[in-house]
């Protein structure tokens, strides 16, 4: 079920991503059921969606599964490695007490390009290993109890490129106290407070979750790479410390001012507090900066980010690029008149293919939609060889003669082996003739003129730039 409303959110919300898997502690109940493979069939179909970028949490759990259940547990997790590498997403591991026969797994079916060991729990000798075999390795907030020392050693001999910072459905919430990484704070639900205190790294929250070096969380989940710095605006920044100097100038009176008498307490205190108030608020809210991805010279802030396209997005866009170039070319569009007229019946069927995808109209999902692209695809393919079969025949038939002429001097005016002079008699003379014809399917005088002398080409909504 989780699974399917992972599909079903990121189809509806372009900003997401997210991940399918049968969680280990779920293939037992299934193997019992005797629905795993369905179940792992389904999964496999789930995860062709474009924004489904991970398989996982999939992998072993032995702490709530027993001996009986490892078995199933293990099928399942070799079925996962496969789907990973054969539609090259990440591979997110869950591991709870089978450390040892995760490793033995992943090296016997071989490990996909990108695989991540999710909330990672094991050793510095483990996190070694995992890092020789170029896996990823996600420590949560976990790391800052005070009886993780094995989980910090383990953090500790982790090269920052391995490295992601991840927490998981609000078990710690970390929060960067200092300008290093071995400064960091977890505040924890139960209103324990623990330090880490003991990781050498030289390195901020910031640089080891978004990697600067090498955006490696980007490139671990097929992101645009680049460097995810902190974008100060000078207005919102200045508004932001605003109150720090309202707050100041309030306490100093209070501390200085003597003609003020019992005010002074008042101010004082008054001042103090709003220090303290503006501090935890800009501490909370950071409205006086953005996170944005740097790459080159420019910058994008992260929430805007563009994701891929979809498939059957780039499809479509094809054919728009396809039919806006085929628009722009006046000879062709002289010569194969058919395929601009949305009264012959191919071209019809195109035309409301397009405007059906473009409109969205009754396209309820996935299905759908990929359905739709394939029919664009089609009519348009369709339309195309059916104005190329009939040519100029579409004409009216006293139509023909003086559009076979404007043809004729079409040509001699995108010819380059012409003069300069020969072209510009053949354009006038073209433009004359397709002014006088005024056939709607033609194109005009002025399309003509700007097409043939390098203005801009004519292309429909939605045509991707160049």
């Amino acid at each position: 079920e989780s699974a399917r409303w992972t599909h079903g959110i990121v189809d509806e919300h372009r900003a997401l991503l997210g991940g399918v898997a049968i969680h280990p502690n779920e293939a037992p109940k299934h193997a019992e059921a005797g629905d795993l493979d369905a179940v792992l069939e389904e999964i496999a179909s789930l995860a062709t969606h474009p924004r489904i970028r991970v398989i996982g949490e999939t992998g072993l759990d032995y702490y709530r599964t027993g001996p009986d259940g490892v078995a199933a547990q293990q099928e399942s997790f070799r079925r996962h490695i496969a789907m990973a590498k054969e539609l090259d997403l990440v591979l997110q591991i869950h591991d709870r007490d089978a450390h040892d026969d995760v490793l033995r797994i992943l090296a016997e079916e071989g490990a996909p390009g990108r695989t991540v060991m999710h909330c990672f729990s094991g050793d510095m000798e483990m996190a070694r290993e995992c890092v020789r075999r170029g896996y990823y390795l996600s420590f949560a907030g976990t790391v800052t109890f005070r009886s993780a020392k094995d989980l910090r050693n383990a953090l500790a001999v982790t090269p920052v490129e391995h490295l992601l910072v991840e927490t998981d459905a609000g078990r710690a919430v970390v929060r960067q106290t200092g300008a290093r990484l071995r400064e960091l704070t977890a505040y924890l639900p139960d209103g324990r407070k623990e330090t880490l205190v003991e990781v050498p790294f030289q390195r901020t929250l910031r640089q080891a979750a978004a990697s600067a070096t090498s955006a490696r969380p980007l490139r671990a989940f097929q992101l645009r790479t680049g460097h995810v710095v902190a974008h100060y605006r000078p207005v919102r920044t200045a508004l932001a410390f605003l109150p720090f100097a309202v707050a100041a100038a309030m306490a100093a009176a209070g501390l200085w001012v003597d003609s003020l008498g019992f005010l002074r307490v008042i101010l004082l205190t008054l001042g103090l507090a709003l220090l303290y108030v503006s501090a935890d608020a800009l501490n909370k809210s950071h409205r006086h900066r953005q996170w944005v991805l740097g790459q080159g010279k420019g910058k994008v802030a992260v929430e805007e980010v563009p994701l891929p396209e979809l498939p059957e997005q780039v499809d479509v866009d094809d054919v728009k690029e396809e039919y806006g170039r085929l628009l722009s070319d006046i000879v062709y569009r002289i010569e194969n008149p058919a395929l601009f007229d949305p009264h012959e019946p191919t071209s019809k069927e195109f035309t409301l293919a397009l405007l059906q995808w473009d409109n969205n109209d009754g396209v309820v999902g996935d299905d759908e939609r990929r359905d739709l692209a394939r029919r664009v695809r089609a009519t348009f393919t369709a339309a195309r060889a059916n104005a190329e079969r009939i040519g100029m025949r579409h004409l009216p038939e006293q139509y023909r003669d003086r559009a076979g002429t404007a043809l004729k001097a079409a040509r001699l005016a995108t010819d380059k082996g012409a003069t300069e002079s020969e072209r510009e008699t053949a354009l006038r003379r073209a433009v004359e003739i397709l002014d006088e014809l005024a056939l709607y399917f033609l194109p005009t005088g002025a399309d003509a003129r700007k097409a043939i002398t390098g203005g801009v080409p004519l292309a429909l909504p939605g045509r991707r730039s160049s």
